[in-house]
């Protein structure tokens, strides 16, 4: 067979990289700069009838877990955490309830998940979530947002219109916070981080466009960064100092909704609420693309707008994660590889290639090597398996995650 056709790269040194990145607030060193991205796995236990069976890490996400580890990458971040079964990205996603104890199946199965991450010496980041307005109506009729602005389907799934969430509400989402954190670490994990990006209800907070409130939680940035500031808080006060704490941004929030000024300003509160790190990411399910022929070039997305944030910040680290392909663009801890296989299908297509890389998690969930996608034929039998897969998921709720495909 053929070697994977793979991107051109430059011969660089990449010892930085390999370089301790230490965290200020909490006192922590990752091993190295390379940080796991979080990414969907659509792997633990799903039952439409029984809430309390669903959302539990098992053998295919430990199986997921131990390959990553294996790569001793710095930081493993894992993907979207939820804390409300009816609030849930996607089915299959790890789930920690607000009423969930310190014990039992679900703590057990969390802690072997944080003890196979960190098996290598990486550090074990749990992700955790609220989808907002951004969930399928088949699973949450009646979302909650920062306002009632309605946002648009995506690829299948329909949004309903969101009401805005009460002060009861957000009570309640500061203690899913707070407490998934608590039950992260006393499960081994050295730190949480808090999805504000793509979109997600901490997203629909910090943006003018869907933010509308009137109240102390909307009109200007302090007040709409307010509630991640109060996160944060109740978050440090339940977890002990050394706990790692994360947060995710959208570059594209800064770059678009944001005014001149604001992107310094939310800088200044991002350390004053002691975050360690800042993941920089971009867009949504409305816009996700990269049209700057220098953007693709460099191949980190995000990279124009993190090196101008830097300077704002005295002990909060910037991660920027997206479109790295090469070792020469990443200055790839490489193992005799230095550039990633170039896929057949367009990078340009979010919601094809998102699939692909769900399928990719997958099969290595399973034991199996990734597909080689950069072959006509794995790419035509994908496509094929994908459009039945996504027939059957919309018409049976018990179905869940990617799907598996073993092409010849």
């Amino acid at each position: 067979m053929a070697s994977p056709r793979r991107y051109a790269s430059q011969n660089v040194d990449i010892s930085p990289l390999s370089r301790g990145l230490h965290f200020d607030f909490a006192d922590r060193e990752a091993p190295n700069r390379f940080l796991k991205g979080a990414m969907e796995e659509r792997l633990c236990t799903w039952d439409p009838d029984n809430h309390e069976k669903s959302g539990i890490p098992d053998a295919a996400m430990f199986k997921l877990y131990e390959k990553w580890s294996d790569g001793a990458i710095g930081n493993i971040l894992t993907g979207s955490i939820v804390f409300e079964h009816d609030q849930m990205t996607q089915r299959g996603d790890p789930m920690i309830p607000i009423e969930a104890p310190f014990s039992g199946d679900r703590f057990d199965a969390f802690a072997t998940l944080a003890r196979i991450g960190k098996s290598h010496g990486s550090l074990m980041i749990g992700q955790v979530n609220h989808p907002g307005r951004q969930i399928d109506e088949s699973t949450q009729p009646h979302p909650i947002s920062a306002s009632d602005v309605p946002q648009a389907g995506f690829a299948g799934q329909k949004f309903a219109i969101p009401r805005p969430a009460s002060k009861h509400d957000i009570s309640r989402i500061m203690e899913g916070f707070a407490h998934s954190a608590a039950y992260l670490e006393k499960a081994g994990f050295d730190g949480i981080e808090i999805h504000a990006a793509h979109g997600y209800l901490l997203s629909q907070f910090l943006s003018p466009a869907s933010n509308l409130r009137t109240d102390e939680y909307g009109g200007d940035l302090t007040n709409r960064a307010r509630l991640i500031a109060e996160i944060a808080q109740a978050t440090r006060h339940r977890t002990s100092q050394s706990f790692v704490l994360g947060i995710k941004l959208n570059s594209v929030d800064f770059q678009g909704d944001f005014d001149s000024g604001e992107a310094k300003q939310l800088c200044a509160l991002i350390e004053q609420s002691s975050f360690d790190f800042i993941e920089l990411s971009g867009g949504g399910l409305e816009h996700f693309e990269h049209k700057r022929e220098s953007t693709r070039k460099r191949e980190a997305f995000f990279l124009d707008f993190a090196e101008s944030i830097a300077p704002l910040l005295d002990r909060t680290r910037i991660y920027t994660t997206g479109g790295f392909k090469t070792a020469g663009a990443m200055s790839i801890l490489a193992r005799n590889v230095e550039a990633a296989i170039k896929q057949a299908p367009s990078e340009d297509n979010y919601g094809i290639t998102n699939i692909v890389a769900g399928t990719q998690i997958r099969r290595i969930s399973q034991g199996l090597e990734p597909l080689d996608m950069s072959r006509e034929y794995d790419e035509q039998s994908f496509m094929k398996e994908m459009n039945a897969w996504l027939g059957r998921l919309a018409n049976d709720t018990r179905l869940y995650g990617f799907f598996h495909i073993t092409p010849s």
